[in-house]
């Protein structure tokens, strides 16, 4: 293995997580930087099987020199790793990020329309805090109704496949072995594997769940903490928004009270620039954290965040023009 791939193994590979743990778990941490490593296909695989191999306690480190010389390698506690999909097993960060995000893209659409249509700074931001308590508090009470709905639904949903599962085992096996053998499993795999299944009739109910109704198991998070993460990330960051535009209003200062002889939906005010701007990379820098939970790449999701807010934005402004016209019309 090169030096790169040497270099990225032992600082993907984990600190202890726990001294009496029966099992050495694979790294997922490592597995997924032996799957972005800018190594050789050859040196990624050989990264790969290192990251994925199962270590039984006792048992000596495998053969690679790499982690025979890495005293890091260790055990891996069965409920310290978090799943592969992190967007939901960090569901409350992402209601924090999506909250903060729906805050900052709110106040800096309202600002627009404000600024297009000549409203003065004091009536546009009067105007924003109002409609950012309602939608903080709307925000928070559509994620916990979702939530509870969901949990709900999920909750009878598995009840009427238990119930099936103890009365007819053998349509519920069939019905399996049947969607395997539509997504390209041999049938006598199929029939096999999930035959294996059926002998835990929990489990198989809970494998019916994902593979049937294509249902994940509601998230760990309650409802109250829900919805006050989604509805405090929007007040929080919509709240923020509002003190850099009174900050920026008053270091730039603007002509007060009135309309604005030369608003329109293309002319604007410095500290609308600037405050436009700060917007902006306030809401990429949010785009960049969720790509940090999802593992994707966080200057993509960035300018992707950001572009999908530009048009909204020229909407906001036509819409201030508008509304102008129709003020100053005779």
């Amino acid at each position: 293995m090169s030096d790169v791939s040497s270099a990225m193994l032992a600082s993907a590979i984990d600190s202890p997580s726990g001294a009496g743990a029966q099992v050495r778990y694979r790294s997922l941490s490592a597995a997924r930087d032996a799957y972005s490593a800018s190594a050789d296909e050859s040196c990624r695989r050989e990264l790969s099987r290192e990251a994925h191999s199962l270590l039984s306690e006792g048992v000596d480190a495998p053969s690679s020199p790499q982690l025979k010389a890495a005293p890091t390698w260790s055990p891996f506690l069965l409920t310290s790793e978090a799943g592969h999909v992190e967007e939901l097993a960090n569901h409350g960060t992402s209601l924090l990020l999506r909250g903060v995000q729906h805050g900052l893209v709110g106040g800096l659409l309202c600002a627009s329309l404000g600024d297009a249509a000549g409203w003065p700074t004091a009536l546009t931001m009067k105007i924003n805090a109002a409609l950012l308590l309602c939608c903080a508090v709307y925000s928070g009470l559509h994620e916990a109704l979702d939530t509870i709905t969901y949990a709900a639904y999920h909750e009878r949903e598995r009840q009427r496949e238990a119930w099936e599962m103890d009365n007819f085992p053998e349509g519920e096996v069939e019905e399996m072995v049947q969607l395997y053998v539509k997504r390209g499993l041999p049938e006598h795999s199929a029939r096999t594997v999930v035959t294996a299944m059926a002998a835990s009739p929990s489990f198989f109910v809970d494998v019916m769940m994902l593979e049937e109704l294509q249902m994940s198991p509601p998230p760990s998070i309650s409802t109250v903490s829900a919805g006050v993460r989604i509805g405090g990330g929007t007040f929080c960051s919509g709240a923020l928004l509002l003190l850099v535009t009174c900050g920026l209003d008053r270091i730039i200062g603007e002509a007060p009270g009135g309309h604005r002889s030369d608003a329109s939906w293309s002319s604007t005010t410095t500290s609308h620039l600037l405050l436009m701007l700060i917007g902006i990379l306030a809401v990429g820098y949010v785009g960049a954290l969720r790509a940090a939970v999802t593992h994707g790449r966080r200057h993509h999701l960035a300018l992707q965040t950001c572009a999908i807010f530009v048009p909204c934005a020229l909407l906001a402004r036509v819409a201030g023009s508008i509304l102008l016209a129709g003020l100053l019309a005779p």
